[in-house]
């Protein structure tokens, strides 16, 4: 079975991309088990340059093959200063992450604000890092409806998962396995798997 690294502290994310590379042949490693601990500055206003940062970073500490992603979010109903972009977790201008319990009360105080719910659509960057030089980035979208009134279930690491309902499944993000996310085909799971796949062959 073919390695690759996920470039990424963010267990929720390793477990969903390990359990949806596994039937590619692909096994995903985390930086934890090969020892690696770092703290990426993600100073880029776009996705694509966050993950990449991220990607070269652990590329260059590992030497293995590795992938990163990065999202930035648009919520349809807010105005312009108050759209997310990259800064989705970083709320209220804060530099660093806010905890998922303040980020959930945020987007569902702002939701409430404009009448309950939004369409809105992440744009996400997934990066495959080979070599130095063999370097490949893919801009991903996704269209999704949040609301203000939150699944029970929470997320670790991806709190608005718990105000994205899935139309398709019937049900919140926060509370799909892994194979209902696949089985909904949701455009940015399956277009960084297809792209991993893609590079690692």
């Amino acid at each position: 079975m073919r390695q690759v690294l996920l470039g990424s502290r963010n267990a929720t994310r390793l477990e969903r991309f390990r359990e949806l590379l596994v039937p590619a042949g692909i096994a995903v490693l985390s930086p934890a088990e090969l020892g690696i601990e770092l703290s990426v500055v993600e100073s880029s206003d776009t996705p694509e340059g966050n993950a990449t940062m991220k990607a070269m970073a652990y590329f260059e500490a590992a030497g293995l093959p590795t992938f990163a992603t990065d999202y930035s979010l648009f919520i349809d109903a807010f105005p312009p200063e108050r759209q997310p972009g990259v800064l989705v977790g970083r709320i209220l201008g804060n530099p660093g992450t806010a905890p998922d319990d303040e980020i959930l009360d945020y987007y569902a105080r702002e939701l409430r604000g404009i009448g309950g719910e939004s369409e809105a659509s992440w744009i996400a960057a997934v990066v495959v890092v080979l070599a130095q030089d063999r370097v490949f980035v893919r801009r991903l979208t996704e269209r999704t409806l949040f609301r203000s009134v939150r699944s029970p279930v929470l997320t670790p690491g991806e709190p608005l998962s718990s105000l994205q309902f899935v139309s398709k499944a019937g049900k919140y993000r926060s509370e799909m396995t892994v194979q209902e996310r696949a089985d909904a085909e949701l455009e940015i799971d399956r277009g960084v798997v297809e792209f991993v796949r893609t590079h690692l062959d």
